[in-house]
Parts: C-alpha cells; structure tokens; sequence
C-alpha cells in the first residue's frame, strides 16, 4: 500500500491505492475510531476524509481555540427552516470542533437505543473505557464552573458532586466532565480521536487521505464492493475486499447511501439511481432542542469550559455553561442566530463576522457567560434528502422543529428553567445589575454614548441598520433587564409570545441523529445496512434518538466497537 500523508490534498504525485481490506468512509469522530481499532486488529484500512488534516487547521488543536475553529473548520447548511447546521469538514469531525465534552450513557439507555444485549453491550463498553483511559483529562475546578453547578442546585435540579472527577457516565445532579481537552495543561491539548490515527502514521497498513471526496458506493449485486473518489488526481475507483465502513455523520452518510441507490424508491427515482436496497434513509433526523440565556459579567472573562454538567431526568434537561472572551462571538457566526430563522441569509455572514470581530459589540461579548440546556429527547422528526447525485453538493434537510407539540412545550419549560438559574444569587458576582455601565466601557469615545443612544431608540430615533431584520441590538439587551440578566435574541416580556418566539428563533444545536437508525436502516449488534453485504454504518445516523447528553463520546465509542467487533470477526476477502 502506498503511504499517504496527513496533509490537506492528496500528493499530486501519489494516487490512492487500488484496494484495501476496509475502506472507512468519514474521518469523523467514529470513522478515526473505527479505523484505529480495524488497525489495530491488523486489517489493512484506508480512511477518507473530505476535510483537512486536524493538524493543518491550527485552531482545532487547542481548547484556546476551540470556539474560533466553528467559524474555519465547518461547513454551513441552511435547513429549509432557516436555521443553519455546520457540518465538520476537517480530519477528527465533531471531536475536532466541539467543545471536548466526553459523556457515557447509562448501559440501560445504550441497550434499549442502540440494540444491544449481552456480549456486544459488554464489548461497546469496553471501547468507551479503552477510549476515556487514552484521551480524556478530568476538567480542573473553576469558580465559575462551581457557582453555575450551585445554581443549577438551588433551582432544583438535583446536588452536586464535585469528587467525583473520574466519572463519565450519565447520572442525576451535577458532576464534573471529563473532556477530550486537557485543561491541566497551560496549552489545552486537544486530544481528539485525529491523535489515534496520527499515533498510528507509522503503521504499513493504515492509510489516511484527506481533501478527497466520496462520491458514491459502488455494488456488484447487493454487495458493496469499491467506492468512486474525488481526488485533485481525478476520480477513481477503490475497492474495498473486506467491506465498507459509513462514517460521514448523519448529514452526508444518508446522502452517500442515497446517491449509491441505498434509500427510498421515490427518491431515488428522482435522482435517477438504480435501487440496491429500499430502506428509510434519510427518515427520522433529529436536530436536537436546546437553548441559551446569557448574563453579562462586570468584566471581562477569559474563555472556559464549565467544569460540571447537570442532569435532571425529571425535566427532561442537561445543563451546561461555557463562556469568556470570544466563545459568543465564533458562535453567532456560523449561526447567525441574531436574527430570526427566516432572515438568516448567506449575505449576513461576512457582516456578522465583522461585527463579532471588529465592534465595541465583540468587547462587550467577551464578559458572557452561556447558561444553556440541552432537551434530553427531542421528539420532532425531520429528513436529509439527496438534492443531486453530485456528492459534493449538499442535501436538502428539513429539521421539521416542533412538529410535535410535545417540543415547544419543552422548549417554554426549559427557557423558563433557564432564567431561573440565571438569577441564582450564586452568580450575583457573573451578572451585571445593569447594562449601561458595560457599554459605556466598551463604547468608542467620541461617539454617542450607549445612555444617549438608548434614548433616542425609546424616541423611536433607531441609529442602528435593519439588516433584513436583524434585531434592534441595544433595545433587545435593554428589555432583557426586566429578567435580570441578557439574552441575545431577548424573550419578549409576555410569556404567551414565547413558544412563537422560540420557534422564529431557533437555532441548530448541531448534534444530528437517526438517518440510517438501527432497527430501520442497520441491523442490531452487525450495524450492517440491511439488504446489503459488505456494508456498514457507525456514525451518528445509527442512533435513533438524541442522547441525553453531548453525543461524541457516544458516537466515538461507537466506531470504535464496531471496529473491533469487524476486526475480530475477519470476514471473507471477496475481491
């Protein structure tokens, strides 16, 4: 096998190799861990990844940087609600742009989601643990971090535990996270599933490619047997004499399934595919609900992470925080989630980047702090639709927010949960008791300032361009007072406008699940994609519902043990 490099294009003079025993398809969060472990089995293994080396995006390196790498290492999707998704588009996936939350869902939840008894619940576990030994460091303990679980607390949502530092798995109350960061350390290292591929680069039988594209799946029969690729060597075909391994997330392996003639009869008429199986692909997405309040701090705060989580099965909640300088910033870019959902057009974004780079505004968001909850189990269902047999061209994705009644519900119940914590006297010391002060910091001199500014917007004299809708910026922050805190965007005062609100409102949380979920699409134990041999998914598609917390642990230990499991089972060489 010839041996590619971690670099961001395919050398001009090395063409990938004709074949491979497994050819895992996503070097994501499952796709690193699935091929580390087929690796380590000894199986001769190719990994595919669209995006660039980790390594040759410098902010996916460090928890510094962590909040700056959603605006350089992501792809932006447009739902056809408005809101924006971001997809991965970098070696490591979703372990390399997201915040190093490392969680474990209880063995009961894992069996009844996932399918699994016995050995192979045993097995999964395992993996979780290989993987939690090798990667994660325990957050060190913050101020912040132990007034927000103190909060958390004293609005009832359990006790916390602050000794207990080496667990991983869901439980009620507050308890400390362990994180793919390593925060003891003064440079954060960022130990994402990317380092197990990099720790294997001397490996004869492991080869990782980067910035080429998968363009479909190719089958003899019903057996999956090569792949077509995109390279700046032009496009050619792999073969695969083992099998194939769909690790492109829960975006992109639908879409990749669907092009390949995996899917829905009527869509793939539509495309114009020949059908290999008739499976709901695509069927059962899930974006999951969350929200977030922000209160402002009388100074700056340098970025963190929030030490605990807590859960709070009752509510259907997981409580979060993270903050400090630049953290709200990045995050408004990709989401532009300033504005309601049906304004948020691609044009914004360059402004948004602006404003959150190079305004008094980006100063002022330096001092927030992130009060947010994540819906345990979303119930709206929504679809991710191939919108042409070119893979390089996004699908079309209906997030189909609050078709169940049952999920606005959820939403005004957690908003409400929210302000609550906000106003815990823990974090009187977070929480400015008013917000002109701030901004008149902040506020260049020479210009009007925020008090004057105020006034004339209260005249009705707005100083401030509309931008096909984007909010009245100062007045929003100055209604949120009445709550005791900011919120950008701001509930309206009548608690009867708020389910609307959130809806016009809503936002990605960029945790997908349930396109190609077992049961309906792979089945239990194998995670094989039914109708077919010599195919398989790990990735977050074959998760059917949200998980109760951030899903990368999951979804790594996922890889991981399906790696194995193929690994140990051989399977017969077929080409």
């Amino acid at each position: 096998m010839v041996k590619l490099t971690f670099s961001c294009l395919v050398s001009l003079t090395a063409a990938l190799p004709d074949a491979a025993d497994w050819i895992v398809v996503g070097g994501g969060a499952s796709g690193c861990t699935a091929a580390a472990a087929l690796a380590d089995a000894g199986a001769n293994v190719l990994v595919l990844e669209r995006g660039p080396s980790d390594k040759d995006v410098a902010s996916t390196q460090s928890g510094h940087t962590w909040s700056e790498v959603v605006a350089e290492a992501v792809e932006n999707i447009r739902w056809t609600e408005g809101a924006w998704g971001a997809v991965a588009n970098v070696l490591g996936g979703g372990a390399s742009v997201n915040d190093g939350y490392f969680f474990e869902e209880t063995p009961e939840w894992v069996e009844a989601a996932l399918q699994l008894s016995g050995q192979d619940s045993t097995d999964y576990f395992a993996s979780s643990k290989w993987l939690a030994d090798r990667l994660l460091t325990p957050l060190p303990h913050s101020e912040y971090g132990q007034r927000y679980a103190e909060a958390v607390s004293s609005a009832g949502h359990g006790t916390a535990d602050f000794s207990d530092v080496g667990n991983i798995r869901y439980k009620e109350g507050a308890w400390v996270v362990n994180s793919l960061f390593n925060l003891t350390d003064p440079a954060w290292p960022r130990n994402t599933p990317a380092v197990l591929l990099h720790e294997r680069s001397d490996l004869q039988n492991l080869e990782v490619a980067t910035g080429v594209q998968v363009q479909k799946v190719n089958f003899e029969g019903t057996r999956a047997v090569s792949v077509s690729v995109t390279g700046n060597t032009g496009v050619q075909v792999v073969q695969a004499r083992k099998g194939i391994v769909m690790a492109a997330g829960a975006i992109y392996t639908p879409q990749l399934l669907q092009v390949s003639g995996v899917g829905e009869a009527a869509l793939l008429s539509k495309l114009g595919v020949a059908q290999i199986a008739e499976l709901p692909v695509g069927k059962n997405f899930v974006d999951r609900l969350t929200w977030t309040i922000q209160i402002i701090a009388p100074h700056a705060l340098d970025k963190y992470l929030g030490f605990t989580v807590a859960a709070d099965g009752a509510a259907g909640l997981t409580f979060e925080s993270v903050g400090g300088a630049s953290v709200d910033n990045y995050m408004a870019i990709p989401s532009l989630g300033l504005t309601p959902a049906k304004n948020r057009e691609e044009y914004l974004r360059p402004i948004m980047k602006f404003i959150m780079e190079d305004t008094p505004i980006s100063k002022l968001m330096d001092r927030f702090s992130n009060v947010l909850a994540l819906v345990q189990d979303t119930k709206s269902r929504g679809s991710v639709e191939a919108s042409s047999t070119d893979s390089k061209i996004p699908p079309t994705v209906s997030a189909n927010y609050f078709a169940e009644q049952e999920d606005i519900d959820s939403q005004v119940a957690n908003l409400k949960k929210l302000i609550e914590v906000a106003r815990q006297s823990s974090l009187d010391d977070y929480r400015m008791k008013t917000l002109l002060d701030a901004l008149d910091e902040v506020w260049p001199v020479g210009l009007l300032s925020i008090s004057q500014i105020n006034d004339l917007v209260r005249a009705g004299i707005n100083l401030l361009p509309d931008l096909n809708g984007l909010p009245d910026f100062l007045a929003g922050m100055f209604t949120c007072q009445a709550y005791g805190f900011v919120s950008l965007p701001c509930p309206p005062k009548d608690e009867s406008k708020w389910g609307d609100w959130l809806k016009e409102n809503v936002l990605s949380t960029y945790h997908y699940f349930g396109t190609a979920a077992v049961g309906s699409v792979v089945e239990p134990g194998s995670f094989a994609v039914k109708g077919t041999q010599g195919l398989y998914v790990v990735d977050a598609s074959v998760i059917p519902k949200a998980t109760r917390v951030n899903p990368v642990g999951t979804i790594m230990t996922l890889g991981h043990f399906v790696g194995s499991k193929l690994g140990r089972d051989g399977l017969s060489v077929h080409v």
